[in-house]
């Protein structure tokens, strides 16, 4: 049980000493060259000896953690005290902010020492999609892998980050599908699966220039997959197949395979099951001009089944069964 009235106590007594001398932080308190010094970012699976941490959910309490998380990270936050020193209150302190903004400014720091530091680069560390709300209320959809660079991705620097790059591109969602949390899931079975995203005049027209701008990226991403078994087929995307005959292996608009090999869930070394979050998957269909702009009111999106092949290329009959599920199926631009 958290005791307010004792952090407002606290927080007073701090305010009246603060009045006949200015209170800091010592020294050591803010030393980062612990952390600094470390090369692994991963620590083992234990506390400390490690930059960042070992595998862990999102939520990363009650967890191993790394030297940056120790040392500055929650000293400062024992020190301070109040509303700062507690997990459920933290945030609602202004200082809460500036603190963090000077731990994500450490995180550079680390990757411009170099000596073989790095981030990981595991499938769920990059590809886990987190949902941000924007100061529109509307939602925004980010893996890890778009704001590990807060200059070039989030336009954002510190005053010892290298410059900036000229040009910075944002992710923009230009079509989604309808499923989205609280709706029905996409099922994905041994039968094709076709998914509608209905396009606005906004994207419509972001569309209709996109062949005079071959710098523009746009992505085709599957949002939010799970499965607990795997099936023994992959799925072919089509992005606005001919709506008039069978999607077959050499019809228009590929996109891509999808296999749900890796997104089963699994156990780690130690035999503890691996944390699940959300997996994403992007494909790049700038190349698909045209199919993108073959219907102005919707673009269509289909995930036909595909496994082993006979002898003369005739498909192995597929087992009938739920694979897995997806949330949403939306069109960025990058």
């Amino acid at each position: 049980m958290i005791d307010r009235h004792d952090q407002r106590r606290r927080s007073r007594q701090i305010t009246n000493s603060a009045s006949l001398k200015c209170l800091r932080l010592s020294a050591s308190a803010v030393d980062d060259s612990g952390a600094l010094a470390d090369v692994d970012f991963e620590t083992g699976g234990s506390s400390g000896n490690g930059f960042g941490s070992g595998p862990t959910s999102p939520a990363q309490f009650n967890t191993a953690y790394g030297d940056l998380e120790m040392q500055p990270h929650n000293v400062v936050h024992s020190d301070l005290g109040g509303l700062m020193g507690v997990v459920d209150t933290a945030a609602q302190d202004p200082i809460f902010w500036l603190h963090h903004g000077n731990i994500d400014r450490l995180w550079n720091k680390w990757i411009q020492e170099g000596g073989g530091r790095t981030d990981p680069n595991d499938a769920a560390w990059l590809n886990t999609t987190f949902t941000f709300y924007d100061e529109a209320g509307q939602a925004v959809y980010l893996t890890g892998a778009e704001v590990v660079d807060s200059v070039g991705q989030l336009n954002y620097r510190y005053d010892d980050d290298p410059p900036p790059p000229m040009f910075i591109h944002f992710p923009i969602i230009l079509a989604e599908s309808a499923a989205l949390s609280g709706e029905q899931r996409i099922t994905l079975g041994a039968s094709p699966v076709t998914v509608h995203l209905p396009l606005n005049e906004q994207a419509r027209q972001a569309l209709s220039t996109l062949p005079r701008q071959p710098d523009r990226k746009v992505f085709l991403r599957i949002q939010d997959i799970r499965t607990d078994k795997p099936p023994s087929y992959h799925y072919a995307i089509y992005l606005n197949p001919p709506s008039d005959q069978k999607v077959g292996e050499h019809a228009p608009g590929f996109v891509g395979n999808l296999s749900l090999f890796s997104i089963a869930p699994h156990r780690m070394p130690d035999g503890m099951p691996m944390p699940r979050g959300k997996i994403s998957v992007n494909y790049d269909v700038s190349r698909l001009a045209n199919e993108l702009l073959r219907d102005s009111k919707e673009l269509s999106v289909v995930l036909v089944p595909r496994g082993l092949v006979g002898p003369n290329g005739e498909p192995a009959p597929l087992p009938d069964e739920t694979a897995g599920t997806a949330g949403s199926v939306a069109l960025i631009e990058r």
